[in-house]
């Protein structure tokens, strides 16, 4: 008899057990669900994602980039706004645009040869641009990575790369040529990217020109855009230089395509 009462305290033991096992699973189970959901609502969108929708397009399926290309263009076409270079600011799409009259001036490559700059950026060729400077340790190394990782990109819409130091005075054409070796860059008059430098005086019309210039000082604080000139054609757009790679590339593409 006190065997058979054991046994049965035994059971209900074991069955108690595996009834508090089953609900802690299940509690668990809830918590995972409620996690999962909050992070979907909460999760922001992704730069491309915000980059267009904010464009005026309406995208069902933003992974779908065959689908989308066609409402990018649209968003190009309507939903971005032209903006004055001289307004200091870049709109919610990451793209303004403008005139730019290209100072009469000669720079120096970072083989160390003199390059008169409105045949380099003011011809028909397409072109991005944008101004760095070698002690530079926040946004520049992002600005010529993304230059870097895209140059084959550009290569096949036949784009001139453009980088102009704000730091004449320290970037050196050894410098530059160091700098761009770091990033793997092909550079050179011969190649499709140069680096350019040269006298104060030259570099500040040229920042003038693209309204490139910043407060106080401090280099740190110029802006972080890349310039964009589309093939035969004297109209400028501003790209942000922080939305990385692929935005990047997919703006370009579109600005390239959309003419």
């Amino acid at each position: 008899m006190y065997a058979n009462n054991s046994k049965r305290s035994t059971n209900r033991f074991k069955k108690r057990r595996s009834e508090q096992i089953q609900l802690a699973l299940i509690g668990v189970l809830i918590v995972a669900v409620i996690l999962v959901e909050r992070s979907i609502i909460s999760a922001p969108k992704s730069s491309t994602q915000s980059q267009w929708l904010t464009a005026g397009t309406r995208m069902e399926n933003i992974d779908d980039r065959a689908a989308d290309k066609r409402m990018r263009l649209s968003g190009i076409a309507e939903g971005i706004a032209v903006q004055s270079l001289s307004l200091n600011t870049v709109n919610s799409a990451g793209v303004a645009a403008a005139q730019v009259v290209i100072p009469a001036i000669t720079l120096v490559s970072s083989e160390g040869k003199t390059v008169d700059l409105p045949s380099v950026i003011g011809g028909d060729r397409s072109v991005v641009l944008q101004f760095v400077f070698t002690s530079c340790q926040n946004v520049c190394p992002i600005m010529v990575t993304t230059f870097s990782e895209s140059q084959q990109f550009l290569a096949r819409h036949q784009t001139q790369l453009v980088s102009i130091s704000i730091d004449p005075t320290f970037d050196t054409p050894a410098k530059l040529q160091q700098y761009a070796n770091r990033f793997g860059a092909r550079v050179g008059i011969e190649s499709d990217w140069m680096f350019l430098t040269g006298a104060s005086r030259d570099i500040d019309q040229v920042k003038h020109a693209f309204d490139a210039i910043y407060s106080g000082s401090n280099k740190a604080h110029h802006k972080p855009v890349i310039y964009l000139k589309p093939e035969a054609s004297e109209q400028w757009y501003v790209l942000d230089a922080l939305s990385g790679v692929e935005t990047f590339q997919e703006q370009v593409a579109v600005l390239l395509e959309s003419r």
